[in-house]
């Protein structure tokens, strides 16, 4: 599977308490926060190669960051909540790398 339809796909998987709650408890979660921990880096990696070009890899990169959604299992602000990481500053660090 090409890694540009992760943003494409993960809109459908929506989150259910159930899941959230097994994977709050669960001390077994390491394979689904590497697997997350994959996602945001590929993403980050394409928004940075491609920011001055503005196409397809780019505008796919940039929607899934700048997406307000916390529904979805793989959308960026789940996966920064599972990974205690700060989706304002990520997304303040993206808009300056945008820039320069």
């Amino acid at each position: 599977m090409d890694s540009t339809t992760v943003p494409q796909f993960a809109s459908h998987l929506t989150t259910s308490g159930t899941y959230r709650e097994t994977l709050l408890r669960s001390r077994s979660v390491e394979p689904e926060r590497k697997l997350m921990l994959a996602i945001l880096k590929d993403a980050f990696l394409k928004y940075k190669k491609h920011r001055r070009s503005n196409d397809l890899e780019f505008r796919d990169a940039s929607r899934w960051f700048f997406q307000s959604n916390v529904d979805h299992v793989f959308s960026f602000e789940y996966i920064c909540w599972v990974l205690g990481l700060s989706p304002n500053r990520i997304r303040r660090h993206l808009l300056a790398l945008r820039v320069s």
